[in-house]
């Protein structure tokens, strides 16, 4: 890589095919100061795990807060898409479709698109809800309810709650990780 001997500021790149554009592993600096990895084979079984129930509070929902069981979502894995019941993958196809087209369209904000907006927000929270939930099981519509058997209807989850989840499914922070913890064995 060379800089013009007119203007430092544009740089030259080499040919395509003029050599490597990566140095060889055995080039590579080794890492500095005291330095372990942790063991391999638990790095595999964390992520192997990363779709194990865990406990999620939901805050809003009652006058105090309780503990549900759900899966942490990551609807970017193809895996965890592919686990999906078929009716289940055709939502998400909608979901990410209709994304898609929205993002597609002239941006001007009117009232009817941000009326729009909060209506697809809705919907997916409540997709994410409908995937995540394991216990209570969430149903879309009142009438497939069934309390006593463990399966609620979507309006029984207040609206934040629901943000929530899709947040906590979504964050890539600690305190995002943080609400999804493990479910005490024993």
């Amino acid at each position: 890589m060379d800089t013009d001997a007119t203007d430092p500021r544009i740089v030259t790149l080499p040919a395509a095919g003029s050599g490597p554009t990566e140095p060889p592993l055995d080039a590579l600096p080794a890492a500095a100061g005291p330095f372990a990895l942790p063991d391999y084979q638990k790095v595999v079984a964390a992520r192997e795990n990363d779709s194990a129930p865990r406990l999620f509070s939901l805050v809003f929902t009652a006058e105090e807060a309780f503990d549900i069981q759900a899966k942490r979502l990551n609807l970017s894995e193809r895996a965890q898409i592919g686990d999906l019941p078929t009716a289940m993958q055709d939502r998400v196809v909608q979901f990410f479709d209709k994304i898609n087209r929205a993002v597609q369209q002239d941006r001007r904000m009117t009232l009817e698109r941000a009326m729009r907006n909060l209506a697809d927000t809705e919907d997916r929270n409540n997709l994410y809800c409908l995937l995540g939930f394991i216990e209570p099981r969430l149903v879309e519509r009142d009438e497939d309810a069934d309390p006593e058997r463990g399966v609620w209807p979507m309006s029984a989850i207040h609206l934040r709650d629901r943000q929530r989840f899709f947040e906590a499914c979504n964050g890539n922070d600690e305190a995002a990780a943080r609400q999804f913890r493990p479910i005490p064995r024993g």
